[in-house]
């Protein structure tokens, strides 16, 4: 039991020593160009309504929480792609990061960064959902092996395109399918059944 807690202590510690990700909500009421909420069978995912910086921004969330989560076969990779990736896209990352926390003030005012660090906290932890795990790691592993091949330029473009992917362990499958999304969905991602 002491083990499980100062494993969580340490895990929180990491997540919040880390730079800190740009995490964004979703309005299910303002959903652009869909139906609402009920076209998803649930909540719609969290990417349907960002901007391209939210975009990338939480694909670098998603890819950090693979990095301190994916402990298996693969780990020394995933981390050092991880770590690639930052160096690479470093460029693009700082500008979205630069351009989310503006719009956090002027939708926010005074209280900005208690949203913004309400709704970081929101994105990380879907990501760390533990049923999905083993797919969102196997997602987040092949997402990275791309990456690699991205220009900085194009990452805006990438992110749109993996970010979908990485989302969908956790959204089941009638929410992957209404979603109409173009990129490739790794068949193991639906097989997990709906919580």
């Amino acid at each position: 039991m002491n083990r499980s807690i100062l494993g969580a202590a340490a895990l929180a510690g990491i997540l919040c020593a880390a730079q800190p990700v740009s995490a964004q909500s979703w309005n299910t009421d303002a959903i652009e160009g869909r139906a609402g909420a009920e076209a998803y069978g649930r909540a719609p995912p969290p990417s349907v309504s960002l901007s391209r910086d939210e975009t990338s921004w939480h694909v670098r969330a998603a890819l950090n929480v693979a990095a301190l989560g994916c402990r298996d076969m693969a780990e020394a990779q995933t981390i050092a792609s991880y770590n690639n990736l930052l160096a690479r896209h470093r460029a693009p990352l700082a500008a979205a990061d630069t351009q989310v926390k503006a719009e956090y003030r002027a939708r926010h005012g005074a209280v900005w960064e208690s949203r913004h660090d309400h709704d970081m906290t929101r994105v990380y932890n879907l990501f760390a959902r533990p049923w999905a795990h083993g797919a969102f790691c196997a997602e987040a592993q092949a997402v990275l092996a791309e990456a690699e091949s991205v220009e900085p330029q194009e990452f805006a473009d990438f992110a749109a395109y993996a970010l979908p992917r990485l989302e969908a362990p956790f959204m089941g499958v009638r929410n992957v399918h209404r979603l109409g999304e173009t990129a490739s969905i790794d068949r193991r991602a639906l097989e997990i059944p709906l919580p």
